[in-house]
């Protein structure tokens, strides 16, 4: 950008969207040219996503609602800044209504910061609430709030305002709508953490989040408003796009209808698609997507090997939760409780429905608080030793177990403040409730069948008065009967969970074990907890406190950021919005953070938005990241997701890399059509229980179980069938305990939930088998040519355009899509290929292998490079062995294959050559003579000439599509998948499209005019994209917008310009002292005390213009007590002004508008004039001093 200063942080840009550069910005920068600019009040980065933003508005999409723009800006970007920087520019612009849409209505306060930080001082509408107290009618239409900011929440809409005058009750999305002014509102709509919007269903809309209809209702009320989504995991996945319905991705003059349509192409394209879809809003100015560079950050993974003690704790667990699960389905059994959950049913506390809907929640919830509580100590550990090393410490959870608390406290009996005896276990307390409220002790009701009313009618009228009149009613005979055995069974369980031996509840544990609430911030949602007392050292049950004037977690953020506390501890409440950063100029800017993960959320993203709060832009120092995982079952792997997606945003010292880098993640990547193909197979393997899934070795699992398996031998040979018969009994027996129903075979999600219910042995056995049989899918689908990686990246040596590309179709929006056919060489030099070897992880099997046997066609053997490949960063011990024996593959006229080769296929088809120089020399001639013969062979060419289609292509998929269909028979499996590919010219430049084979671009051609002559039969019926002109500037309303609110501060500061000079110093010495003398007189306490009294008890006047006064005669009594009705506003402000002596307690003062009073002669007013006059005569010297200096005092009625 022409404008702006430099970003204050490093932010980076994954390398793939830089391929695709912006569209040329057309829209001013006036607004921000005089003063914001010059002040640095915004970056250059953040100007870019406010003007492309504002340019984006000034299109109206063919379905005639108006454009709007996806601002996906990691955290330190400063999305705040740039939402305030769009408002600024549509004030300025006439628009003065807007809706800024957060999570949470504690981030007000960063709102009003955001704005002023840019010299933007518009008026803040805290909430409908806030509507509800401006107008007397609860409509929002009071003085106060006839424009504005609202700023309100997602919860917000789908609540219901106050009464209306007609007694109903109107929504608060449609207070919004109304406040706004309906159909013809054209302000700013902001969707911060617009994520919340997410989870529509558009398959079963009633079935979608109520938050994510009513957005969706929101902009539909409002179809020209301008909106601008914000998030920085907004777009993670397709199903989570529908509120997004301004990007113009479906609809008229789209190739999908709708939403569902869009979705379900998506689908199946795969991951290629959707990264192309990123790149082709950002081509069209609909899309940003920057991050702050986790340059200097550090990432660490911290082992938490159970002790003896948890896992004994953890396989007694285990044991209680089975015969719980074993109790509960004889007791449904004997009660005949086998429903759903019913309202009609479930009444008066007995509950008829089936308990085992409700115990895997449960389950999921205990042994998921067991093993937050298990890695405690070393949380505590790490938390000590980085605050001895002059840290800070920020530790993550997702939740607080304040449900089990409450329980435990219900149970126990306690109120708060009173004493407990030690640390409560709330996993023991939720399990208590579950048994008590869930567990059947008694008959299902039976209900009889009895006439209905249309029953009734259908009868003869003398037979109807006659069932009438013998008390038959309408309503079902309930009778249930409690069984004597299900009792007794139920005692027996809550005895046995008594007795289990359980850890404290993680937060409350951790809090104390790090020295209490005095010296652990929490940002938390929960309301109670329980604290040692610092006077007598006992544990107790409390409440939080309250905050009176900000919440309490701000109150926390701020002590924690002043260096006051050194510990802050955030759960998924405070997971957003909150920057806890070593920011420069804070009070413990130099104490680097060290952020601790205790939990993770199953959502890599969410865990992500909480590391963020560590990592901010304008900070002393870059976080330390330590992820505490427990050797349980999945939880590792998980922890490597995350670890593998903060690589993919360029979170490690490497760099900025590129998102979804093909196999790197797909090997952490559990929940996809991979996973989910892998758990099938391994399921249906243990349902016979003869022989394991193709691709998992004995020797993988057998050490889980402790068995010994013999090397050299299959695992079908008779001297490993005892020990292959072991694993495969002991997988079956823990698939059977976990209650995975065969429907269920494919559902990754539930499988690793459920594996907590196991042993710890069990849960790795299992995870193991269906890691390993996840590796080896994975495989499969690579070597086949149909591994989904995104976009992958067509190399060679040398590559180069043959013409100038071809434009082949444009859009509504003019978006071009270009054809362009691509030469690529392949070839790989001696030089090169030694070059690999040397830049490759040192292995002994690395090198230069020869053929075993001769080429059919040259007769000579062939010459390749193989290195041993290994999972970067990998710490699991099977993975990396795993890993090391499969071999990329180098060859000299084709490169670098996609497709790696196996260690035991590379020793049986190739032999390694010595590393002396005679056997390198005769390989280097091999080498080079295929290299150079290549060039020119008419099979196996090391040239390869591709055609791709580039630019502006998800428009034209249907085109594809037809295509494919019309030319199956001259494609391959894998052309005919239309995969997404990059390209790096010679040139420089990048291209990213998708690869066809020249033979079917006629085919293509044709389809593309088709759907041309479509476009321009929309066009001609109205359906077309529409550019309005940029509204010019109203200088009255950017003055408005950028000139502070008046304070009593300001009201009695010297204003530069004019004629009127700065006050002198001596003058302002002397008011000041007049001040102190005249706050000890009783007068002036008097006066005090009046000012107050008189704010409470009178109304507003009509504003009236007020004379220009020097400070004598606002000293100076004019006019007796008797006559001074009615007072001015300022008058008051001087009493209150004069009788005050540091600028604290005049802070507390509200601004003169607010004080505009109408004073009578009697009671608060004449007291108020009295203590005016009372102080005058002290005032006299400073008056007389700044007898040269008057001050220039704006009127209460501006």
């Amino acid at each position: 950008m022409a404008i702006g200063h430099q970003h204050p942080g490093l932010v980076a840009e994954s390398a793939l969207l830089s391929a695709v550069p912006l569209p040329p910005l057309a829209y001013p920068s006036d607004v921000f040219q005089n003063g914001i600019a010059e002040k640095r009040l915004l970056s250059s980065l953040q100007l870019e996503g406010v003007l492309y933003a504002c340019q984006r508005h000034q299109s109206i999409l063919p379905s005639g609602k108006r454009s709007g723009m996806f601002i996906g800006d990691g955290a330190g970007v400063g999305k705040g800044r740039q939402i305030a920087g769009i408002i600024l520019d549509n004030y300025a612009r006439g628009r003065t209504k807007h809706v800024w849409l957060s999570i949470a209505s504690d981030l007000r306060a960063d709102a009003e910061r955001d704005l002023a930080d840019i010299g933007c001082h518009i008026n803040v509408i805290d909430g409908c609430q806030a509507l509800d107290a401006a107008s007397s009618k609860g409509l929002g239409t009071g003085s106060s709030a006839r424009d504005g900011v609202l700023f309100t929440t997602y919860s917000t809409l789908i609540s219901s305002g106050k009464g209306t005058s007609g007694g109903n009750k109107r929504s608060r999305l449609q207070q919004i709508v109304d406040w706004c002014g309906g159909h013809e509102f054209d302000g700013c709509i902001m969707m911060d953490e617009a994520h919340k919007a997410k989870n529509f269903n558009a398959k079963k809309e009633e079935s979608s989040t109520k938050v994510s209809q009513a957005v969706l209702a929101l902009q539909d009320a409002l179809p020209l408003a301008r909106v601008v989504y914000l998030s920085a995991t907004g777009v993670t996945d397709v199903t989570n796009l529908a509120y997004c319905d301004r990007l113009g991705l479906w609809g008229p003059q789209t190739p999908f209808s709708c939403f569902k349509d869009f979705m379900e192409s998506m689908d199946k394209r795969g991951l290629g698609a959707l990264e192309m879809l990123a790149l082709e809003l950002k081509a069209a100015g609909a899309y940003v997507s920057r991050g702050l560079s986790w340059q200097g950050a550090e990432f660490d993974t911290v082992e938490c090997e159970l002790p003896l003690q948890a896992v004994a704790q953890n396989d007694a667990a285990c044991k209680f939760w089975q015969h719980l699960r074993s109790e509960l389905e004889q007791a449904v059994r004997l009660t005949g409780v086998m429903g759903a959950c019913s309202a009609k049913e479930c009444v008066n506390g007995v509950h008829v429905c089936n308990p085992m809907r409700m115990f895997w929640a449960v389950c999921m919830r205990f042994f998921k608080e067991l093993a937050i509580a298990y890695k405690v100590p070393f949380a505590v550990d790490c938390s000590q030793r980085a605050i001895a090393e002059g840290h800070s410490v920020v530790i993550g959870l997702q939740s607080t177990g304040e449900a089990g608390l409450e329980c435990a406290m219900e149970k126990l009996g306690k109120r708060p403040g009173e004493t407990v005896r030690g640390m409560v276990s709330s996993a023991r307390h939720s399990a208590h409730r579950f048994i008590t409220q869930f567990f059947p002790v008694r008959t299902k009701p039976e209900q009889r069948t009895v006439p209905t009313e249309d029953d009734y009618k259908s009868m003869l009228k003398a037979r109807m008065d006659a069932a009438r009149a013998s008390g038959v009613a309408a309503e079902a005979v309930q009778q249930s009967q409690e069984l004597a055995e299900c009792v007794a069974a139920r005692e027996k369980l809550l005895e046995d969970l008594q007795a289990l031996d359980l850890p404290p509840s993680p937060l409350d544990a951790l809090i104390d074990a790090l020295g209490g609430p005095a010296n652990v911030a929490e940002m938390t949602g929960r309301k109670a907890r329980i604290a040692r007392c610092q006077r007598t050292g006992k544990l107790r049950y409390e409440l939080r406190p309250e905050g009176q004037h900000e919440s309490l977690n701000i109150q926390e953020r701020k002590h924690f950021m002043a260096g006051r506390k050194h510990v802050a501890i955030i759960s998924d409440a405070a997971s957003t919005g909150i920057s806890l950063h070593a920011a420069v100029g804070s009070g413990a800017s130099n104490r680097r953070r060290v952020h601790i993960t205790l939990e993770l959320a199953w959502a890599a993203d969410k865990s992500i938005q909480q590391l963020g709060r560590s990592h901010r832009s304008h900070q002393e120092s870059a976080p330390l990241y330590k992820l505490l995982m427990t050797n349980l079952g999945g939880e590792r792997r998980f922890a490597s997701a995350v670890a593998k997606r903060l690589m993919s945003l360029g979170a490690l010292t490497k760099g900025d890399r590129r998102a979804a880098s093909g196999g790197d993640m797909s090997a952490f990547d559990l929940d996809n059509k991979y996973g989910r193909t892998a758990l099938k197979t391994v399921c249906a393997s243990l349902q016979t229980a003869t022989a394991l899934a193709p691709g998992v070795a004995l020797a993988s699992l057998a050490p889980y179980i402790g068995v010994r398996v013999i090397a050299g031998e299959a695992d079908e040979d008779p001297g490993n069938a005892d020990a292959l018969l072991k694993v495969l009994t002991a997988a079956k027996e823990g698939l059977e305990a976990m209650g995975l129903e065969q429907k269920n075979y494919s559902n990754v999600t539930m499988f690793l939930t459920r594996l907590q219910i196991l042993p710890v042995a069990r849960q790795n056995l299992l995870f193991a088998y269906f890691a390993t049989r996840l590796d080896a899918v994975v495989r499969e689908a690579k070597a086949a040519g149909l591994y989904d990686a995104g976009v992958a990246d067509l190399l060679g040596s040398s590559v180069r355009l043959l013409h100038e590309p071809e434009v082949v179709a444009v859009d509504a929006s003019g978006s071009q899509t270009r054809l362009s056919t691509i030469e690529l060489d392949r070839g790989v030099s001696w030089d090169h290929a030694n070059a690999k070897r040397a830049a490759a992880q040192e292995s002994a099997a690395n090198g230069f292998y020869r053929s075993v046997h001769r080429d059919i066609t040259t007769q000579q053997h062939l010459v390749l490079l193989a290195v041993q490949r290994y999972v970067a960063g990998a710490q699991d011990a099977d993975v990396q062995m795993h890993a090391g024996t499969r071999f990329v593959i180098t060859r000299p006229s084709t490169g670098t294959s996609p497709f790696e080769m196996d260690g035991e296929d590379l020793a049986v088809k190739y032999r390694r050559i010595p590393d002396e120089a005679d056997s390198l020399a005769s390989a280097e001639a091999a080498w080079t003579q295929v290299y150079e013969d290549s060039k020119t062979a008419a099979r196996g060419s090391r040239l390869m000439h591709i055609s791709m289609l580039h630019g502006s292509v998800l428009p034209i998929w249907d085109a594809l599509e037809r295509t494919k269909t019309n030319c199956a028979t001259i494609m391959t499996k894998a052309e005919q998948s239309l995969k997404v590919y990059r390209v790096a010219l010679d040139s420089g430049e990048k291209l990213v499209g998708v690869r066809l084979p020249p033979a079917v671009v006629d085919d293509l051609k044709r389809n593309l005019h088709a759907v041309k002559l479509a476009r321009e039969a929309g066009t001609r019926s109205g359906e077309a994209l529409v550019t309005e002109p940029v509204a010019p500037i109203r200088e009255n309303l950017l003055k408005k917008a950028s000139t502070p609110k008046r304070t009593v501060l300001s009201y009695f500061s010297p204003v530069n310009g004019g004629n009127t000079p700065k006050t002198k110093p001596a003058a302002a010495a002397a008011a000041v002292g007049a001040c102190t003398a005249a706050e000890a007189a009783p007068a002036g306490k008097r006066a005090v005390a009046a000012v107050s009294l008189a704010s409470r008890t009178t109304s507003s006047s009509k504003k009236r213009a007020k004379p220009v006064h020097s400070p004598k005669s606002f000293f100076s009594p004019q006019q007796p007590p008797a006559a001074a009705a009615p007072t001015s506003g300022i008058a008051i402000m001087a009493a209150a002004a004069i009788t005050v002596s540091t600028p604290e307690a005049a802070r507390m003062i509200v601004d003169a508008e607010a004080y505009a009073v109408c004073f009578t002669a009697s009671g608060a007013g004449a007291a108020a004039v009295a203590g005016v006059s009372s102080a005058a005569a002290i005032a006299t010297t400073a008056s007389a001093a700044a007898t040269s200096d008057t001050v220039d005092l704006v009127s209460d009625s501006d």
